[in-house]
């Protein structure tokens, strides 16, 4: 194949973006390699009726058990023996790095290893040798429609390092937990963004069950619900989570940054919730974005407290190309092995937390500058619950005020915001001023003292 042809397929999440006459950007077109690598788009009606795909293959894709590989050769190298070579390259360029605390979940790329690989490595490495009953990956369906889930619940993924069993007890528990779950093996046929994972996770844990979910588009009540059900039937497994999810596309290197950023910051602060309404507000991007707020959500769910984003690059780190890149990221989930023993445990995230604080400060600076409180959109429920909190103050360093109350009154945002309001100095420098918070009293939690 052209290298001009086969390069733009493996830095995005699609399997293939051509040019023909017109640029197609404005939807993901599906290639197919057929009779010596010869390259075919999808024909429209395939796209406009995705159950005749599904209604012609159903009978056959019941009776395979074994999923053979469906980007081999393209995504990664066919070859055992230089996909082995390969992905330990990649490990050998990641630093050693120890965590303190226990690994939930992984967050990696899903682009042709030529682009995103190096990234992905830096999450594979953590688990290099580590031990885990079942591996359950949530991944985009980008090739077919889902409402909900889809369990890939029978036999075996086939990769070119050998087959992955399914966790066949798991997945059957799933599907019947909840109308969310349900088999669609046409819909994992030809999916990409699950598979790329897998010679990375023989790689470096062995042998292992595989538990692989592919996840439609929807709201974030419906990924709340998801991780929910899967938290039910998990909390008692050896697991590890993975995410398959790339970030933003084809724009150029500096805005595609700009937009990253964005979603590595709400990774960094562990804030699902508003990950989600900045990926559904258009303010950033990610082509698994319900995999990725959802694999956050349950690795809450199972003990996780702490992420870290461990690295990230573009397409155009490694094609020298910036016009239109592919954005990367690797990260981790894990249970903080030094949680906090002292004060009460009030419920709040990190990103509950962070909101709080920005209400707080925007409180104060609108009073000293005599200007106008700007509104700030609040979508958490705990935020909106009714609880008393204290808000206290520090100038350089020292005391500046403290004020609130105990007793549950307002909801929680507009609590802090008057307790900010009511211990605000009125003529100094915000700059100078240091805000932290005892927040969160509710009629549910036991006072202190």
């Amino acid at each position: 194949m052209h290298k001009s042809l086969l390069t733009p397929s493996l830095m995005s999440c699609n399997p293939m973006r051509i040019t023909l006459g017109t640029r197609l950007t404005s939807f993901c077109f599906f290639l197919s390699f057929l009779l010596g690598m010869n390259v075919f788009p999808l024909e429209s009606k395939e796209i406009a009726n995705p159950n005749a795909e599904a209604h012609m293959n159903k009978r056959d894709a019941h009776d395979q058990s074994i999923r053979p590989p469906a980007v081999a050769g393209a995504f990664y190298t066919d070859d055992p023996d230089d996909l082995s070579a390969q992905i330990k390259g990649f490990l050998d360029h990641v630093p050693p790095k120890k965590l303190p605390g226990t690994i939930t979940a992984l967050i990696a790329p899903h682009a042709g290893y030529i682009y995103s690989g190096q990234v992905a490595a830096h999450a594979y490495k953590l688990i290099e040798g580590k031990t885990f009953d079942t591996v359950v990956v949530i991944a985009p369906s980008h090739r077919y429609p889902l409402r909900g889930a889809s369990v890939y619940s029978r036999g075996a993924y086939q990769i070119p390092l050998g087959l992955i069993s399914i966790n066949e007890e798991l997945a059957l528990q799933i599907i019947q937990t909840s109308d969310l779950f349900t088999y669609v093996p046409q819909a994992h046929v030809k999916e990409h963004s699950l598979e790329v994972q897998l010679p990375f996770l023989k790689t470096v844990l062995g042998e292992f069950k595989l538990l692989p979910i592919l996840l439609g588009a929807h709201d974030f009540s419906t990924c709340q619900a998801v991780a929910e059900s899967l938290y039910q039937t998990l909390k008692n497994q050896s697991v590890l989570i993975v995410a398959s999810t790339d970030l933003s596309h084809f724009h150029p290197y500096q805005q595609a940054v700009s937009l990253d950023e964005i979603v590595l910051d709400y990774v960094k602060r562990y804030d699902p919730e508003g990950l989600y309404s900045a990926i559904a507000s258009g303010k950033c991007e990610a082509c698994g974005s319900d995999p990725l707020v959802t694999t956050m959500l349950l690795a809450q769910k199972l003990g996780a407290t702490r992420s870290e984003v461990l690295t990230y690059a573009n397409s155009g780190d490694v094609s020298g190309d910036t016009t239109q890149v592919v954005g990367y990221m690797s990260a981790v989930l894990y249970k903080d092995a030094h949680p906090r023993t002292t004060g009460i445990d009030l419920g709040l995230t990190d990103g509950e937390k962070e909101i709080l604080h920005t209400i707080a400060r925007s409180a104060i600076e609108s009073k000293c500058l005599g200007r106008t409180y700007p509104e700030i959109n609040i979508t958490s429920q705990t935020l909106r619950e009714k609880r008393g909190a204290f808000v206290t103050l520090h100038k350089k360093g020292n005391l500046r005020g403290c004020i609130g109350y105990i007793r549950p009154q307002k909801p929680l945002h507009q609590t802090i915001r008057e307790m900010a309001l009511a211990g605000g100095p009125i003529k100094v420098r915000p700059s100078l001023i240091t805000v932290s918070a005892n927040f969160g009293f509710s009629d549910r939690k036991p006072y202190p003292g």
